[in-house]
C-alpha cells in the first residue's frame, strides 16, 4: 500500500485566496525613512494568536508603498521593504514567503506606487511588521507612508 502526500496543501499550492475586506484595527501606516541609509520599524501588528497555529488560516497581508519622485528616489537609488514576523513583539525575523521588495528609482521618474498582497501561512508568528530601509543617496520619504494590512 503506497501513500501520496501529493494533493497535499504547501506553501507553493495554497488554494486562491481574494479577500478584500479590511478592517481598521489591523491597518499599520508609517512615514518612510527622512534621510539616506536609514531603518524605519513599522508598527506591529498583533494576529492575536500563539503558536504552534498563530492563524488558523491563509491570511493575507497588504503592503502598499505611494509612488516616490525623483528627489525622493533618484535614479538607481533604492527603498527596501521586508516583511517580519515575531513570537513576542520584540525578537524579528523575516517572513520566508515573502522576499524583500526592492524598489529603484529609474528614468529621472523615481518610482511608481507599488502594493504587494503576500499569503501567511498557519506558522506565521504573532506579531508581523514591515521595516523600511533607505539605500544610500536617498533624501527623505517622511512626506509619504507605507502601509500594512491584512484582508479578510
Amino acid at each position: 500500500m503506497s501513500v501520496s502526500f501529493a494533493n497535499q496543501l504547501t506553501p507553493t499550492n495554497y488554494p486562491t485566496n481574494s479577500r478584500t475586506v479590511l478592517d481598521a484595527n489591523f491597518i499599520a501606516t508609517n512615514v518612510l525613512p527622512a534621510a539616506a541609509s536609514t531603518t524605519v520599524n513599522g508598527t506591529a501588528l498583533d494576529l492575536q494568536q500563539t503558536l504552534p497555529y498563530a492563524t488558523t488560516e491563509i491570511v493575507n497581508v497588504q503592503i502598499s508603498i505611494p509612488a516616490l519622485n525623483t528627489t525622493m528616489l533618484p535614479d538607481t537609488r533604492t527603498l527596501t521593504v521586508t516583511l517580519q514576523d515575531s513570537p513576542d513583539g520584540t525578537t524579528w525575523t523575516a517572513v520566508p514567503e515573502f522576499s524583500a521588495l526592492v524598489i529603484t528609482g529609474a528614468s529621472g521618474a523615481g518610482a511608481a506606487a507599488t502594493s504587494r498582497i503576500i499569503k501567511l501561512t498557519p506558522a506565521s508568528q504573532r506579531y508581523i511588521r514591515v521595516t523600511y530601509v533607505s539605500g544610500a543617496s536617498t533624501t527623505t520619504m517622511a512626506a509619504v507612508s507605507g502601509t500594512l494590512q491584512l484582508l479578510f
